[in-house]
């Protein structure tokens, strides 16, 4: 079962006498109650799609019955699935990204719940899931979204590479994987381990410290309507135009920082 975390400390609708109201859909409620909460949430990718079905989870959960609130429900108030959830919000046709966004809001507990990607009938918890090893099942922690490592394995790689150095590389692994998809992820990568001392050899260009550094252009500040930041990247063309680190195209922050 999904439900939202905290939700009658932070989301219970209620009048002014502070009673619980017991239609609510059209009540406006906090929707980032933890402070920086939001700011580490767009620190992954599709952050704001991800805020955005988090606004729809919530409404969706303050739609049920005043006793059933904080729940993601299906149409028999039994728990959702993550299909459920996805048409209920009406993406039906996005549930990759749903699950993508559930597994994000669960790792940063704004959401209470277990994983379990569609049409797959083994569980994925947030922080363990079971896979198959040699024959022999053996425990894989997940990392960040979607790395996943036995502990032996973080063990080898947390003295090879020490604390900082590991959580750079994990967080790398994680991006890339976040970019081309779970599914060409598994097809490609069969060891999140050995990928890693793979890149390390390689220095591929997924590792993020290789990226081109920019700097300010003299006197130009940002195009962007009500940004004045110093500008940073000027796009090619007939019209030319000035971004800052903030407001530069998405392929742009991929090649550059």
């Amino acid at each position: 079962m999904f439900q939202i975390a905290n939700y009658e400390k932070y989301y219970q609708p209620l009048d002014k006498s502070g009673r619980i109201l017991k239609h609510a859909d059209y009540v406006k409620l906090p929707v980032n109650p933890k402070g920086d909460g939001l700011e580490a949430l767009l620190e992954h990718r599709r952050g704001l799609e991800v805020f955005g079905i988090w606004c729809l989870l919530l409404e969706k959960a303050t739609a049920q019955k005043p006793e059933l609130r904080g729940q993601l429900l299906n149409h028999k108030d039994e728990p959702a699935s993550i299909e459920e959830i996805a048409k209920g919000i009406s993406l039906r046709k996005k549930v990759r990204l749903v699950e993508y966004a559930l597994s994000l809001l669960v790792s940063m507990d704004w959401l209470e719940g277990d994983i379990m990607s569609p049409k797959r009938e083994t569980s994925c918890a947030p922080k363990c899931s079971v896979v198959e090893c040699s024959g022999e099942k053996c425990n894989k922690h997940i990392y960040m979204e979607f790395v996943k490592l036995t502990s032996d394995e973080h063990s080898k790689l947390l003295e090879r590479f020490g604390e900082a150095g590991l959580k750079e590389r994990i967080a790398a692994l994680n991006n890339y994987i976040g970019k081309i998809g779970v599914r060409a992820a598994a097809k490609k990568y069969k060891s999140h381990y050995f990928t890693i001392l793979s890149w390390e050899r390689k220095d591929g260009p997924q590792a993020t410290h290789k990226k081109t550094k920019l700097f300010p252009i003299s006197g130009k500040t940002c195009g962007e309507r009500g940004c004045g930041l110093p500008a940073v990247y000027k796009s090619s063309g007939e019209y030319s135009h000035y971004y800052c680190t903030n407001h530069m195209p998405e392929e742009v922050k991929e090649k550059y920082e």
